[in-house]
Order: C-alpha cells, then sequence, then structure tokens
C-alpha cells in the first residue's frame, strides 16, 4: 500500500496468497485504544475464517496480498484478539482512513479512530 486507504476500501476486498484467491476482508481487528491496525478477518468461500496480520499484509488494486500462504492463523486461534482489540466492521467504516503503517488516520484534531468508532 503506498497511501493511506479508507477503511470501507478494505472491507469486502479480495484477498490473495500466492497468487490464488483465498477470500474476502469481512472484518479489520483495531488494538485496544483503536489506534491501529492488528490484521485482517478473512472469510473464505467455504465460510472458514482466518486471521491475516496487517504486518504481512499489502494493498494493491483493491486486492489484499498475504505475504505468504503460511501467515494466516484460524479463527479458533483468534480469542487474543478479540479480547484485546475491537472489531471495526461493528462500528461502521467511514470516514476512516487507514495508513500505510496501519495506523488510523485522525479524522479531527485530537479524535482517534476510537472516538470516530464510538469509544473513548
Amino acid at each position: 500500500m503506498i497511501g493511506s486507504i479508507p477503511l470501507s476500501t478494505i472491507l469486502g476486498a479480495s484477498v490473495q496468497a500466492a497468487g490464488n484467491h483465498v477470500g474476502v476482508v469481512t472484518d479489520a481487528f483495531a488494538d485496544e485504544p483503536g489506534e491501529q491496525v492488528m490484521g485482517l478477518e478473512v472469510t473464505g468461500e467455504n465460510d472458514r475464517r482466518w486471521f491475516l496480520p496487517w504486518v504481512a499484509t499489502t494493498l494493491r488494486d483493491g486486492v489484499a496480498h498475504a505475504a505468504s500462504p503460511l501467515v494466516f492463523i484460524p479463527a479458533e486461534q483468534l480469542e487474543f484478539y478479540v479480547e484485546r482489540g475491537k472489531r471495526m466492521a461493528e462500528y461502521g467504516a467511514d470516514g476512516i482512513v487507514v495508513q500505510p503503517d496501519g495506523r488510523f488516520a485522525r479524522r479531527a484534531a485530537g479524535r482517534s479512530a476510537a472516538d470516530t468508532a464510538g469509544r473513548t
């Protein structure tokens, strides 16, 4: 990803690994303060879900590319991220922008993505 991208564009994006379609982005997990994306929830055609770490993801041309098929974490092991972070899709993605390093851009001076998502 070269520049900032709206979270609304990331949600629903196709996901590829090693040139193969894996699924679509169905959610983004933010850290507890809501300042940075930890990773993406990917749902495959068979409704199987995985966690794709943000650091192992490149976004190009509206597609999320996994660095390797080996970086996906099964959904059954998502408890750590669910307990410590938050799912951004349930808060709405309108106006939230993600920077290349995973940090959320500020919507207005002094407001974090957590504030934007209704959590202070």
